[in-house]
């Protein structure tokens, strides 16, 4: 079984960045899925004030699962000062 991360930690701050190609994947998803939500408001726009439920809650369940993904796949998360590898 591969245990190769597919994201690593940044060197300064908190988060993580692809570190393999199925990392490199996964981002590709989620910004065509933010894409496609963005077209989505734009065209089902009736002005009746479902930008919460549109938009608002489809990105909170996107951006969730882009995190326990990285938590999964990734290395441990903390902060970093840029001082350790």
């Amino acid at each position: 079984m591969d245990n190769k991360l597919w994201f690593r930690a940044k060197r300064y701050g908190y988060g993580w960045t692809p570190n393999t190609w199925q990392g490199w994947g996964v981002m590709v998803l989620y910004v065509l899925a933010l894409v496609g939500l963005s077209w989505n408001i734009r065209v089902m726009s009736d002005g009746d004030g479902n930008l919460l439920v549109n938009f608002v809650f489809p990105f909170a369940a996107l951006t969730f699962f882009l995190i326990v993904i990285c938590i999964l796949k990734g290395e441990k998360a903390r902060w970093r000062w840029g001082k350790d590898k």
